[in-house]
């Protein structure tokens, strides 16, 4: 996604890489294959731009019970444990992303 806010002649760029997982398992949660985590770490190097894995728990894919927007430098391991994924839970009764372009963060 490319965002171009003309105006503040702000040009920034990143990428959003969605997950939904039905439940939980053992109190965690495997988001990717090492393979795929491979491929998302080259894309995010060769771009140079960050990369958010939005991961929804529960629900229905298009309606997750949870929802959370990590870093993908953050993701180190194809587990993410549900207590490292409530750091960076969002609020679910607001739906909207908001990109702030000062912390380079989505929220």
């Amino acid at each position: 996604m490319i965002f171009n806010f003309k105006s503040k002649n702000i040009h920034e760029a990143f990428a959003i890489e969605c997950k939904w997982r039905k439940s939980y398992y053992k109190n965690g949660i495997e988001w990717a294959e090492n393979y795929q985590i491979v491929n998302y770490k080259e894309y995010s190097e060769k771009l140079e731009i960050p990369v958010f894995v939005v991961i929804g728990v529960g629900g229905e894919p298009g309606k997750p019970q949870e929802l959370f927007i990590v870093p993908l430098q953050k993701m180190n391991s194809k587990v993410i444990s549900k207590s490292e994924l409530e750091k960076y839970s969002k609020d679910i009764s607001k739906p909207q992303f908001y990109w702030d372009s000062e912390k380079t963060v989505l929220r």
